[in-house]
């Protein structure tokens, strides 16, 4: 089951939806559209597990639908970079 594989994907992409609606609450953001992070070339994270994990966490949030667009850069460190939203 998707919950047991990706318990640390899962935990990355709460504690990032607790972030960005810090966010969107402060710029009176009502739905996410688009959201931008940075990850590592040698983050323990797989790209396509956070994605899953992020469009599971949405629904039913500001998040649903939400395009997620990961830019690779070198290091372990994952970011946010942006979001866009109405």
């Amino acid at each position: 089951m998707i919950l047991e594989a990706y318990m640390h994907e899962l935990s990355m992409v709460q504690e990032l939806f607790n972030i960005l609606k810090e966010q969107a609450k402060k710029h009176d953001v009502k739905k996410v559209t688009k959201v931008k992070l940075s990850m590592g070339e040698y983050s323990t994270v797989e790209p396509s597990h956070l994605k899953s994990c992020f469009e599971l966490l949405a629904e039913g949030t500001i998040f649903e639908n939400a395009e997620i667009d990961i830019e690779k850069t070198s290091g372990d460190d994952i970011g946010v970079l942006g979001m866009e939203g109405e």
